[in-house]
C-alpha cells in the first residue's frame, strides 16, 4: 500500500493516478472524504485484503473521522508514505480558496475545465478569507508536524512544483480577486 498525505489542490488526485500506472496498483483517492460509511467500509475491505492499493490522506477528512482513524496503522501497513506538498504556498492558498468559492456559489466542481475568469468579490473574501488561511495553515502545520514525528523509513517529501508539467493549467485557475489577499494573518 502507499499513503499520500496532502493537502488540496496539490495535483494529488492526478499524482495518485500516475502512481496507480506505474506500480500497477488500484487507486481509492481519498478514502475518508466526506466522512461517509461506504468510504470506511471500502477502507476496510481493502486494508485487510490486499496490498497493491493507493490512499490519499488529508487531515481535514481524516480528524473528522468518529470513530478516529488509526493513522498508525495504516502507516505502519503502507510500503511508502509520500508526504506531497507545494512549495509555493500562497498561491496553493488562492487556489484552494478559489476553488472553495467557485463550488460554493456555481457549483463548479474541483476537476472541471473551464476557461471563463471568475473574480471573487470582496464581500467574500471579507468574509471567508482570513478564517480560510488560519485552517489552511494550521492543516500544513498538522502535516509537517505528522511528518517530523513519524518513526518510519518509508516515508518521503514530494513537491509538486517538481513533479508536474510547467503546463499542468490545473494549478492555475483563471481566477482573480477584487481587493488583494492579506497573507499577513496571525495564526
Amino acid at each position: 500500500m502507499i499513503t499520500v498525505v496532502t493537502l488540496g489542490r496539490s495535483a494529488s488526485t492526478w499524482y495518485c493516478e500516475q502512481l496507480a500506472k506505474a506500480f500497477d496498483y488500484e487507486n481509492l483517492g481519498e478514502v475518508f472524504f466526506n466522512n461517509t460509511i461506504a468510504n470506511k467500509f471500502r477502507l476496510k475491505q481493502q486494508f485487510n485484503n490486499k496490498n497493491n492499493i493507493i490512499i490519499k490522506l488529508t487531515p481535514y477528512e481524516w480528524k473528522r473521522i468518529n470513530p478516529p482513524v488509526n493513522i498508525d496503522q495504516i502507516f505502519n501497513k503502507s510500503e511508502k508514505v509520500i508526504f506531497l506538498l507545494r512549495k509555493d504556498f500562497e498561491q496553493q492558498l488562492q487556489s484552494e480558496f478559489g476553488g472553495r468559492y467557485l463550488k460554493n456559489t456555481f457549483g463548479i466542481q474541483w476537476h472541471d475545465e473551464f476557461d471563463e475568469t471568475y473574480v471573487i468579490p470582496k464581500e467574500y473574501i471579507n468574509t471567508h478569507w482570513e478564517t480560510f488561511v488560519r485552517m489552511y495553515s494550521n492543516e500544513l502545520k498538522y502535516i509537517t508536524e505528522l511528518y517530523e514525528s513519524l518513526n518510519i523509513s518509508t516515508k518521503t517529501i514530494v513537491y509538486t512544483e517538481d513533479i508536474v508539467a510547467k503546463e499542468f493549467n490545473k494549478l492555475k485557475r483563471p481566477i482573480e480577486f477584487e481587493i488583494p489577499l492579506n497573507f499577513n494573518i496571525t495564526l
